[in-house]
């Protein structure tokens, strides 16, 4: 396949057409060869949606549910890969709290599909929060503002 060189190269196509889409990033990962995107919607909505062909074209390739609602997650989050379940690390912004969401199958299509966990609820933590696989758990790099301290949470073992 010839590299892409200009903006023809690419084709686009709507996930979401909520007008209300809040944050500036989306972040992608591909699990079971489809691609898996979490992002925000609304004030307050974590938002997963997750393709149901192996090359999404249309909105109607995508299934779409809520993650977490209330939790207004800032957008300088991080998204990371599991045995094959996406772990996603952001800082819930209504109780200031860094807070870690995992799927619980690899298709899910309700909030129940994810285990959500409070890993840091010390005041104003979580801003710039990284996830990687660590061992038998997952590692969280993060800010913790009230300090003004890098951060790691290891868990190792619950995952």
């Amino acid at each position: 396949m010839p590299e892409p060189t200009s903006a023809g190269d690419f084709r686009f196509h709507t996930v979401d057409p909520t007008p209300t889409l809040q944050g500036p990033d989306a972040h992608l990962a591909v699990v079971g060869g489809r691609l898996q995107m979490i992002y925000h919607r609304d004030i307050g909505l974590l938002m997963f949606a997750r393709a149901l062909a192996s090359e999404p074209a249309a909105r109607a390739d995508w299934q779409i549910h809520q993650i977490d609602a209330g939790a207004r997650p800032n957008a300088r989050n991080s998204l990371s890969v599991v045995d094959g379940r996406i772990v996603f690390a952001y800082m819930d912004t209504t109780n200031r709290h860094l807070k870690v969401a995992r799927q619980l199958n690899t298709r899910p299509t309700q909030a129940s599909d994810w285990e959500l966990r409070t890993v840091d609820d010390a005041p104003e933590v979580g801003r710039f929060s990284g996830c990687v696989p660590w061992a038998e758990g997952i590692a969280v790099g993060y800010v913790d503002q009230a300090t003004d301290q890098l951060k790691l949470a290891l868990a190792q073992g619950v995952w």
